[in-house]
């Protein structure tokens, strides 16, 4: 799939794979994308809340030529769907990194949108498909693929782009989550102060919290 082989491991008492829908965005044959890979050294559940956290990009990619704009205050909503949720902004669109979609299709995944400068070339906004695969206990193996609904010489404009001079700064800002959360300690939510910004990630942690209880009752 884009680049990825989605493989299911399952055991005695769950050999069958779980039903899978796979994201729209990579097989939509009018979308190109491009699958960035990395591993990093942090529990798979800090990526997973990374996603869920808009408002980081405001602060730790402000310096990155997508997200340099925006207002550092929002208000927030959850917003429920048959697959997942949304976490948005209700007073800012199209500006920085203002909404997130968790989808739950077989595969956890999300789903966002970053404007883009024109110099990026033709496209309109700039999606991202995210995915986090535990490696162990300690490391993650992370799936980004940027993507963008273009077609015929436009489509390859968008590429010559992306491979030349869009890929470089892509990874210069997974580096900056890559460093951020390596060097969060273990238990670092034993020292959290959440508020209205951190509803996605609570609501996060809540479903997954309710998912491993109903496994462990099972």
């Amino acid at each position: 799939m884009a680049g990825a082989i989605l493989a299911y491991f399952g055991d005695e008492k769950h050999p069958e794979p779980a039903e899978l829908t796979l994201p729209e965005p990579l097989t939509d044959p009018e979308i190109s994308s491009f699958l960035c890979y990395a591993e990093w050294n942090v529990p798979w559940r800090f990526a997973m809340e990374n996603l869920l956290d808009p408002m980081h990009g405001a602060f730790l990619h402000h310096e990155s030529h997508t997200m340099y704009d925006g207002d550092t205050q929002a208000r927030f909503r959850i917003r429920e769907t048959d697959r997942g949720y949304f976490f948005e902004k209700t007073d800012q669109r199209g500006v920085n990194f203002d909404w997130v979609e968790l989808c739950r299709t077989g595969v956890d995944w999300v789903d966002l949108s970053i404007p883009y400068p024109p110099s990026a070339g033709p496209g309109g906004p700039f999606g991202i498909v995210g995915m986090a695969c535990p490696v162990d206990a300690g490391r993650t193996g992370v799936f980004f693929w940027r993507y963008r609904k273009v077609s015929g010489w436009q489509r390859d404009t968008w590429r010559f782009l992306y491979r030349t001079l869009i890929e470089r700064r892509h990874w210069e800002v997974l580096e900056q989550d890559r460093v951020m959360l390596e060097a969060m300690p273990a238990d670092a939510d034993g020292f959290e102060n959440l508020y209205q910004h951190d509803l996605g990630v609570v609501r996060l942690r809540r479903l997954y919290r309710q998912q491993a209880e109903a496994q462990a009752a099972r």
